[in-house]
């Protein structure tokens, strides 16, 4: 059992612990142990459903890319492959399908027939390369493909249960993913059987691709119930609290002879009757998702609290130690946004939140830290009760739900704050990755909640009467206590707390940043973020040289996202020399892809025998956007001139 953190004056403190980023080193191992006892995992951020909601995910689809195509031709794809991308330059994975039915009798890699799925070449359209996914478990029509693996890298994202680098998922109607478990949790799985459906889609997928080969294994929590909590979002504005009860169903881990590296998930199955209750509250949810194990552990701890079950040797709460990451999550009793007037007469947002006996105030103010002034978020901490020598009522792992930071909510809903990742990407770029802080991954990862205003990048009127657009990204050194995640209705959400991964030295570093704050004084909290990326200078690069291998769909979604920007002359007139210079590099680098992009389609087209696809391929949006784009050198070019 856990150890309560002891804080000046008497007061205790809850677990709850951090993990630092990639830059700032790696945490201590944990001790191995059996799939029965614990099963690591990364923190998830699938889930949700983004059909028939009001508060659903864009409706962002990419036509070009929903035709039916013929098999792929490997000959062809080898024919046509630039030889000098990431994945050209790489070696076999000897993993995937292909590579393991090329394997000698010995086990060894061979040349064979077939193209390693893994290395297909990121400079051929996407159109020659997806392939079905109704053989491995998916319903008919959906399709997948891997394409560059640095484009998603370039954003603010929630930590993936499974990385697998540049993967695509279609839906039939043309929705794209980036990961699986955000793929899973829009297919409409059976009723019937669904364990069963699950379960073989995600091994048939994994198998195929030669991901790490994860299996339906045993574990404690199967079976167990489990319970989440949120603020979800009203239909006549507001918030309100969303928990939901659910089961256990499955654990999928690494099967037998595979090293520690590989990470076990679980899947979990929503009861009904709770959904019913929760879509008819404005907050839709899928029935079936993929979990983190730190979520499993932290909802069946949740329920037994909840429900008040005996503690037997069944019980989640008996059976957890020090070395197993939990996550729970608090949705607060009262929660309140307003306007607070400042004594220059200027307003700024604050936040007051009321949970476990405790009033939180989150303010904005001037923060100094850093060689320029800047707004930043400080919270304050008041006990509700008479005595002060209490504890602090925070079991561990919880983590207490600030409220949604994307998408603004219903009584302020914006379209275009909902962007695909290459728009975003471009137009992050052209403003320096000033937007960054202010543009996530949403829980469909292709789309991204952008705050900020298209022509200044600055937040918009709406965003910045919120609390919560205003928190700093942590330094290094730092723990971060406002933690983004991704919450079953898809929504993206901000905890505050210090999370907890299975490390108690971590841990009680990572309370000493609560310890002024439960003493009565005001702290500065800061959100981890990881940008995939270092100095500005090596981000621009990468920014470049994936705009350089963009596909069909993301050309035409750029071009969306620059007539957005440059409306008209005297928009460009508005715009300063360096960001004109920008906006510049990224239309020629568009430009000279596109070009790249239809001689390839004509190339198909012209082949005698009619083989890659060539005669299905609609080269029409992207004679267009070349016109437009022409156009918009020409201007660019004119105002550059005149300065």
């Amino acid at each position: 059992s856990y150890q309560p953190f002891e804080l000046p004056g008497g007061i205790e403190g809850s677990k709850i612990i951090a993990k630092e980023d990639e830059a700032d080193g790696k945490r201590p191992p944990k001790r191995p142990r059996s799939s029965n006892d614990q099963s690591e995992t990364t923190t998830s951020s699938s889930t949700g459903n983004d059909t028939g909601s009001n508060n659903s995910e864009p409706m962002i689809t990419n036509q070009i890319i929903t035709q039916q195509f013929k098999e792929l031709d490997w000959r062809k794809l080898q024919d046509i492959a630039c030889g000098s991308c990431i994945f050209c330059r790489m070696p076999r994975c000897g993993r995937c399908f292909i590579c393991v039915s090329n394997n000698n009798a010995q086990g060894q890699p061979g040349e064979g027939r077939g193209y390693c799925l893994r290395k297909i070449c990121i400079a051929i359209p996407i159109e020659f390369k997806l392939q079905h996914a109704d053989k491995l478990g998916f319903p008919p029509g959906w399709r997948f493909a891997f394409d560059d693996p640095q484009k998603t890298s370039l954003v603010i994202g929630t930590k993936r249960i499974l990385a697998l680098a540049g993967l695509k998922i279609i839906s039939p109607e043309g929705k794209l993913y980036h990961s699986l478990e955000s793929a899973f949790a829009h297919i409409p799985h059976s009723p019937h059987n669904p364990l069963m459906a699950a379960t073989t889609m995600v091994e048939k997928f994994l198998v195929h691709v030669g991901s790490s080969r994860h299996v339906s294994i045993p574990h404690f929590l199967v079976d167990k119930n489990y319970c989440i909590e949120f603020t979800g979002s009203s239909q006549r504005g507001g918030s309100n609290n969303i928990v939901l009860f659910g089961k256990i169903i499955a654990c999928m881990g690494p099967s037998a002879g595979k090293s520690e590296e590989d990470k076990s998930f679980f899947i979990v199955q929503y009861d009904r009757d709770v959904l019913s209750i929760a879509k008819s509250m404005g907050t839709e949810v899928q029935p079936i998702q993929l979990i983190s194990s730190e979520l499993a552990w932290g909802g069946c701890i949740s329920y037994e609290r909840k429900t008040c079950c005996r503690r037997d040797s069944h019980s989640a709460i008996q059976n957890i130690d020090q070395a197993t990451a939990a996550e729970t999550w608090i949705a607060p009793d009262m929660r309140l946004e307003d306007m607070v007037e400042r004594p220059d007469g200027t307003s700024l947002p604050q936040l007051t939140i009321v949970a476990r006996g405790y009033k939180f105030v989150f303010r904005v103010k001037i923060s100094n830290y850093g060689d320029k002034q800047h707004f930043g978020v400080f919270a304050s901490c008041t006990s509700m009760q008479e005595s002060a020598n209490q504890e602090i009522n925070l079991k561990p792992g919880e983590l207490i739900d600030l409220g949604i930071f994307a998408p603004i909510g219903e009584e302020v809903r914006r379209e275009e704050d909902r962007k695909t990742l290459p728009a975003f990407i471009i137009k992050n770029y052209i403003h320096k990755f000033k937007i960054s802080r202010w543009g996530v991954v949403s829980g469909r990862d292709n789309v991204i909640y952008d705050l900020t205003d298209d022509k200044t990048g600055k937040l918009h009127d709406s965003a910045s009467k919120r609390v919560l657009s205003y928190i700093r990204k942590r330094t290094k050194g730092e723990f971060p206590t406002i933690n983004a995640r991704i919450a079953p209705d898809m929504r993206v959400h901000l905890l505050f707390g210090i999370q907890y991964e299975g490390n108690w030295r971590e841990y009680e570093a990572g309370m000493q940043e609560l310890v002024p704050l439960f003493s009565g004084r005001e702290v500065e909290v800061t959100i981890s973020r990881h940008y995939g990326f270092g100095s500005k200078h090596a981000a621009g690069s990468k920014y470049l040289q994936s705009i350089s291998m963009f596909q069909t769909e993301d050309i035409v979604a750029c071009n969306s996202q620059l007539d957005c920007m440059f409306d008209s002359s005297e928009t460009v007139n508005r715009f300063p020399p360096n960001l004109i210079d920008r906006s510049k590099k990224v239309v020629k680098c568009l430009e000279e892809r596109t070009q790249q992009l239809l001689k390839m389609f004509s190339d198909a087209k012209s082949q005698e025998d009619g083989s890659c696809i060539g005669d299905s391929v609609d080269d029409s949006p992207l004679i267009s956007v070349v016109e437009n784009l022409k156009k918009l050198a020409r201007m660019l070019e004119r105002h550059h001139s005149e300065q």
